[in-house]
């Protein structure tokens, strides 16, 4: 790139052109001299080159100065000697002579004293300055004159000429003697003006060279712009807010994006590279065309601020003209600059709310983690002491030791949340450290010491040897899995859903109600998460594993195996937790897999770990460990297939310990689900009085009760009242007290109810505008047509659930869908009608909207009070596999009963969701009937 530089005056009147004032490229120190060393040489040598300059330029600028005055001294001597000694012959303008005439006059003293032009008051003055008085003066003229004057001799022209030397000489000398004077002066009153100049003048060559360089910037960085994805995505409002968002997150959307930022960041000086700014470009355009979809209406000077930048950065890149200008580049640039500071701006709005949320859930974690620790504690002195005749239940000390290891990798997650947004590691050690503190002085050791002796029995051998000696047998000491069904139950919302699972898939819950995971493949982890689309807890903990897994391959590609020995050693912990009483195993593991020094043996040591991995396995997990020891023993070890082999084996070990978890569940849920009843009455008269008084501080139950006409006194009248004047009521009514662990549930089932009801009716109305019959939106209909219905379905739901519904949006959807139903694609739409029935459905005012609704309550109440088929047989010749259930059970046949129910009432598009739906609440009501029912509702 050129450079052009603007040149300045120095002292002594030369011009010199300015250096760039531009820092300096940074190089990378050595790495046994620290940065801040260099950087205080390099000032030094500096501030030195700088002292040494200023002094040789003092000392030139005295000696010439010197100089001149010499100079000028010996002139003058030289002038005077010539003037009196040597006169000058010229001819007098009182005798002229006749041209070519040789006769010539010599003048007197006198006569050259009153002809001499020092004589004058103006000859007194300077050469430059009488030249300067002839030239302004208006007698001065480049018109030759009307006579020729004499011609002067040779020894007369050569007394002129060195007269005009002379001049010439004096006049600059006079000139540089100024100057010098002018800047001692300036020098000498503190006067900055001419420093000032300089730095002007600095400052425009600055501005020259940053010009030069954007604009070559520009020039390289139109040849990558990509706009055209991102023009057609946000030109105009083509789809739907929630379609936009989820097209966002397309692979070829974001590498459009990042190419475009990165022109941008080209040309935009100071702009730091940004992980996150292909993404902050959407959201950028996202907002700039809609607005109030993604921007709180509040006021707030930040947020307008965003709003208005979007706006105008979503203007200048979708009406950029094509090809390109390096004008509109520019402007852009500047915009997306603005931009990313506003909205980081913006964005620190929400951070006091993010650090209280993570103070709290630090404070939670701290505790949890605390109490394990202090169990565990205990049940190594009672195993040490010998408290008890037996060593605690294994079982005991391993839900203890999951609770404490999930908790510290709770917190580890924490720490490195609290380092991202307090931007400093003291200050988010000090954070957890003030946090820790404040747990550990609420904490009650003594229960949890005493919560521990009970569970292993500790204090009860006086007890039992009484009861020896007065009875013939002791009592039986409960069984393993109800002393792991205790520990289980501390967790009420855990033992609420063993309640509500049926009996017959007791086996499928899991003990954090998600799905049962599904079994790793060597090579799936090589897939990218987006962290933009987690939560910020998850998004930190995606990217520090990145960056460790990074920083470990790094390392053993220069034979430093430290960090890999480090993560081996947990893959080791984790598969021993595996079989916690297997001592041998242990030290097995611990004598074959000695640490890791080389590429080979690092290979043996995950090879004996994975062979011992999948023999613990189940027989349908284990497949996948076993190819993978058959690809691994094969294969050319690289730092990256190390790496790549140790988290898949990590990943397997985690996976089996939930398992195993899951496992443990399925086993004592039978005895959870026998004495959850009488567990959640203890906590129902802990919180709201006794059932003997009358739970005199459940309020809500109580209005509600006296707002059914008869009081709930039989089970049917109470299903009734809970579908019809809680679910399905429009009363401000508050929900009652025996409910209160399925509020959300019943605050997200009206939800769905109101929108089904109105996706149900566009659904009809959709398929009265494409000419075809309801039929398709059933069960079989739906499987001709399964992809493309799905999509729509999708669509239609993410608008009517989004925040703010908008009309143009569920019309859109609306019409995608009756054009998806039309019979091979032939045949037109009525979308003018279609338009006026689904805005008619969204006022409320489409009698096939109400009519949906009320089948939609209809429908739920006949699954809530269906009973089952053996609810008629007498109790004497009931078989005790009939009544495994007991009350209330959902069973198959109820199932298949809700299944059909939802088709025949016209719920097809959205059938299968509310049967699930409906089965749940059934669940609900049954298991607060049973709760509840006999001891407090019927008394009310």
């Amino acid at each position: 790139m050129a450079s052009f530089f603007l040149p300045i005056d120095d002292d002594e009147g030369r011009s010199t052109p300015t250096q760039p004032q531009f820092p300096a490229p940074t190089r990378t120190p050595s790495r046994t001299v620290s940065v801040d060393l260099g950087r205080e040489l390099k000032k030094k040598r500096l501030q030195e080159r700088r002292k040494a300059a200023e002094a040789r330029r003092n000392k030139r600028i005295k000696d010439q100065t010197e100089k001149l005055r010499l100079k000028h001294l010996k002139v003058d001597v030289i002038r005077d000697l010539k003037l009196h000694s040597s006169p000058v012959f010229a001819p007098t303008p009182s005798s002229p002579t006749s041209r070519g005439s040789a006769k010539t006059t010599t003048p007197t003293t006198s006569d050259y004293t009153s002809s001499n032009m020092f004589s004058s008051p103006e000859a007194k003055s300077p050469p430059a300055s009488r030249f300067k008085k002839e030239l302004d003066s208006d007698s001065f003229s480049l018109t030759p004159p009307l006579s020729d004057p004499p011609s002067p001799s040779r020894s007369t022209e050569r007394a002129l000429r060195r007269r005009a030397s002379i001049d010439r000489r004096l006049e600059a000398g006079y000139e540089r003697a100024e100057a010098i004077k002018t800047l001692r002066s300036l020098k000498a009153s503190e006067k900055t003006q001419h420093v000032k100049e300089v730095c002007e003048k600095i400052k425009a060559a600055k501005k020259v060279q940053q010009f030069m360089r954007r604009y070559n910037a520009v020039q390289a960085a139109l040849g990558s712009l990509d706009l055209k994805l991102v023009q057609e995505l946000f030109g105009k409002k083509s789809q739907p807010f929630m379609g936009v968002a989820m097209k966002m997150r397309e692979s070829s959307m974001l590498e459009s994006a990042k190419s475009v930022v990165e022109a941008l960041e080209k040309v935009e000086e100071g702009c730091p590279p940004d992980a996150q700014s292909a993404r902050a470009f959407l959201s950028a355009m996202l907002m700039g065309l809609y607005p109030e979809d993604t921007l709180e209406d509040d006021g707030a000077k930040a947020t307008e601020l965003v709003r208005f930048l979007t706006k105008r950065l979503h203007a200048v890149v979708v009406n950029a003209p094509n090809p390109i200008t390096p004008a509109s580049l520019v402007a852009v640039s500047s915009t997306f600059s603005a931009f990313k500071f506003a909205f980081k701006e913006w964005q620190k709005k929400d951070k006091k709310e993010i650090l209280d949320e993570l103070r709290r859930s630090c404070k939670e974690t701290w505790r949890v983690y605390l109490s394990e620790d202090e169990a565990l504690k205990r049940l190594a002195e009672i195993t040490e002491q010998g408290l008890t005749k037996s060593s605690p239940n294994p079982s005991v000390k391993l839900s203890h030791e999951h609770g404490k290891e999930g908790a510290k990798r709770h917190l580890i997650r924490l720490r490195k949340a609290f380092n991202n947004m307090l931007s400093d590691k003291e200050e988010g050690r000090k954070e957890m450290s003030a946090l820790k503190a404040a747990v550990v002085a609420d904490l009650d050791v003594e229960l949890i010491r005493t919560g521990i002796d009970e569970q292993c029995g500790v204090g009860l051998e006086t007890e039992t040897k009484t009861e020896v000696e007065t009875e013939a047998t002791p009592p039986p000491s409960p069984s393993a899995s109800a002393r792991d069904a205790k520990n289980f139950m501390t967790n009420p919302k855990l033992v609420h859903r063993v309640m509500l699972q049926p009996s017959n898939k007791l086996s499928e819950i899991t003990v954090d109600d998600s799905l049962v995971l599904e079994t790793p493949r060597f090579g799936d982890d090589d897939e990218e998460v987006e962290i933009q689309t987690m939560n910020l807890e998850e998004g930190i903990q995606k990217q520090m594993e990145r960056a460790f897994w990074d920083i470990v391959t790094e390392a053993i590609s220069r034979n430093d195996f430290q960090g890999f020995n480090s993560a081996v050693d947990d893959l080791k912990t984790s598969v021993k937790k595996l079989v916690p009483s297997r001592d041998d195993l242990h030290r097995t593991i611990e004598e074959f897999t000695p640490a890791t020094d080389s590429a080979p043996v690092a290979r043996s040591n995950l090879l004996k770990i994975g062979s011992l991995l999948s023999k613990l396995e189940s027989a349908v997990r284990s497949q996948t460990t076993t190819e993978w020891v058959e690809t691994f023993a094969s294969a050319t070890i690289t730092p990256a297939l190390l790496i790549k082999s140790l988290k898949f084996l990590m990943k397997k070990a985690s996976v089996c310990e939930v398992d195993l978890l899951n496992a443990k569940l399925a086993q004592i849920a039978p005895f959870i689900k026998a004495q959850g009843g009488a567990y959640e009455r203890g906590r129902f008269e802990e919180a709201f009085g006794g059932f003997e008084t009358g739970c005199e501080n459940a309020f809500a139950t109580k209005a509600w009760s006296e707002s059914v006409e008869g009081g709930v006194k039989s089970k049917a009248t109470f299903k009734t009242a809970s579908v019809s004047g809680l679910v399905f009521s429009n009363a401000s009514l508050d929900l009652p007290e025996v409910y209160l662990m399925d509020v959300d549930f019943i605050m997200r089932l009206r939800r769905l109810a109101t929108v089904t009801g109105v996706a149900n009716a566009i659904a009809i109305h959709c398929c009265g505008a494409a000419k075809v019959g309801v039929g398709v939106l059933t069960g079989e209909g739906q499987n001709l047509q399964n992809s493309e219905l799905q999509a729509n379905k999708d669509c239609l739901t993410l608008v009517l659930t989004s925040e703010r519904v908008e009309e143009g949006d569920v019309l859109e959807c609306a019409l995608r869908l009756a054009r998806g139903l039309l019979i091979g694609g032939e045949g037109e739409v009525d979308e003018e009608g279609l338009k006026g029935r689904v805005l008619e459905v969204l006022k409320g005012m489409d009698p096939v909207g109400k009519l949906i609704a009320k089948r939609t309550q209809s429908y739920f109440l006949s699954v809530v009070v269906r009973e089952g088929a053996n609810n008629g047989i007498p109790v004497s010749l009931r078989s005790g596999l009939m009544d495994v259930g007991g009350v209330g059970e959902v069973t198959d046949e109820i199932e298949e009963f809700a299944v059909k129910e939802a088709d025949r009432v016209g719920l097809g598009l959205f059938g299968k969701d509310l049967s699930g739906e409906a089965l749940k609440l059934r669940s609900v009501v049954e298991n607060v009937w049973e709760v509840f029912g006999e001891v407090y509702l019927k008394k009310l």
